[in-house]
């Protein structure tokens, strides 16, 4: 459910962009050595199209990602609110916890913010599960590539439980998401991971 620096995706896409296109390159030359299995004529202007079709199929698509990833669709970064007291203060701590073991792909990690009664609602499979099956961790690491920035928190402590509402923007959408946190002794575990109303950026 959240993820990646838009910043970084942006040297990322690049990156994988030019060994794609260099790929293609190579691909092409070597299409064009003769051998006894190499077809010729019509054939060999059929594959250097398709090589050719492809290369700009992925240029499109990553000017395309890109130029979603430049957009803001809130009005507050996550890592710019500013906590107004201790408890949101640690809470912001936790989240931004979270949200570094997402990157990082850390599962243990991620894991340890949870609460051991936890539940976590995934990106691609509906049900809020429990933390601790293994479905749980299965679909958890499949949801670590998923989403690109944080925006507008929305903090409510009462007593020893708070609730974090966040716009999630990821590659392709955008949805609304809640954390539900509970205090531990002096710790702040996150008791559900959940998100509602997905979307297209585009709406």
């Amino acid at each position: 459910m959240v993820g990646l620096d838009s910043g970084n995706s942006h040297v990322r896409i690049t990156e994988n962009l030019w060994l794609f296109l260099f790929g293609c390159q190579s691909a092409c030359r070597s299409s064009t050595k003769p051998t006894e299995e190499t077809p010729t004529g019509g054939d060999m202007s059929k594959i250097r199209v398709f090589v050719a079709f492809a290369c700009v199929v992925s240029l499109l698509a990553t000017v395309a990602i890109s130029c979603q990833q430049g957009k803001k669709y809130g009005k507050l970064y996550f890592k710019e609110y500013q906590p107004k007291n201790a408890d949101e203060a640690a809470i912001i701590n936790v989240l931004n916890q979270y949200q570094a073991a997402y990157r990082s792909h850390d599962i243990q990690k991620f894991l340890s913010l949870f609460d051991k009664n936890g539940t976590y609602m995934s990106n691609t499979f509906g049900p809020h599960l429990p933390i601790a099956s293994q479905r749980c961790q299965d679909l958890i690491k499949d949801d670590f590539r998923g989403s690109v920035n944080w925006y507008d928190p929305v903090i409510t402590v009462s007593g020893d439980k708070a609730v974090v509402k966040v716009l999630v923007e990821h590659f392709f959408f955008l949805t609304d998401n809640t954390f539900t946190l509970v205090r531990k002794d002096k710790d702040w575990l996150v008791l559900d991971a959940g998100w509602a109303n997905g979307r297209s950026k585009s709406d």
